[in-house]
């Protein structure tokens, strides 16, 4: 029985994950990828026009994953409208403790090298993706404001912008952080935790965009332990991402 082209396109996928472990991206050869998959190299020309591409294909995983992440906390009836938009970050920074090879893919996929040799249906596809997270990011922050858990300036739309825009920035600089860490470290040993200085650097955040919580640090640590006890992609969504 000939194998679902949806299913081979998977499985490599999944077998380039496997590989970039120990050879990384940039090493790996495509006709040792082709035959780690069991597929000829005309066959995975049949799926991706290049490397780039095949990298390009799994940030777009990466950030469906992201987008799914957050259309589910944000929805979490158990947890108050700050505390939806504060876990949303913290389980997009779990996502990527959780997924270190697609976060290195989302890495590649960002510089000029990668991109510009990717097909422009893909590119098209990932930068899709980016805009529905940036408009779930506001969504969250505008509900927040609008809850009165934020104080309210005069545009409540320009201030969840504004909110979108710096917690974009911590989310991605944490992440990076704590995976430059792990690769650098001596330790292959990763600890899935939310470190002290993005609750830190979160509350500070916040408060500057006018958070009223009455006790910020308790209220952060709180929203955190929620996060790491319910806050994984396969917890959240129910499935396995890839």
């Amino acid at each position: 029985m000939r194998e679902d082209t949806s299913k081979r396109h998977i499985r490599i996928l999944k077998k380039t994950l496997e590989l970039s472990v120990s050879k990384g991206f940039l090493s790996l050869k495509i006709s040792d990828l082709a035959k780690a998959s069991d597929i000829s190299i005309g066959t995975f020309y049949s799926h991706f026009k290049n490397k780039e591409d095949l990298i390009l294909s799994l940030a777009k995983i990466s950030w469906e994953g992201r987008l799914e992440v957050f259309t589910t906390i944000f929805s979490d009836n158990e947890l108050e409208e700050d505390s939806r938009y504060i876990g949303g970050i913290f389980c997009d920074y779990l996502f990527s403790l959780d997924h270190p090879g697609l976060f290195e893919a989302e890495q590649l996929a960002a510089t000029s090298a990668v991109w510009n040799a990717g097909s422009s249906g893909i590119k098209s596809e990932i930068l899709n993706v980016h805009r529905k997270i940036k408009d779930q990011v506001s969504a969250g922050a505008l509900e927040a404001i609008q809850s009165g858990e934020f104080k309210s300036k005069n545009d409540s739309k320009n201030q969840a912008h504004l909110m979108d825009t710096g917690v974009w920035s911590l989310m991605m600089g944490s992440s990076y952080v704590t995976y430059a860490e792990n690769i650098m470290g001596e330790s292959n040993k990763r600890q899935i935790t939310i470190p002290e200085f993005l609750k830190k650097n979160l509350k500070a955040l916040c408060l500057g965009y006018g958070w009223l919580s009455k006790n910020p640090t308790s209220d952060i640590e709180k929203i955190a332990n929620y996060c790491l006890k319910n806050g994984r992609y396969n917890q959240l969504t129910g499935k396995n991402l890839i």
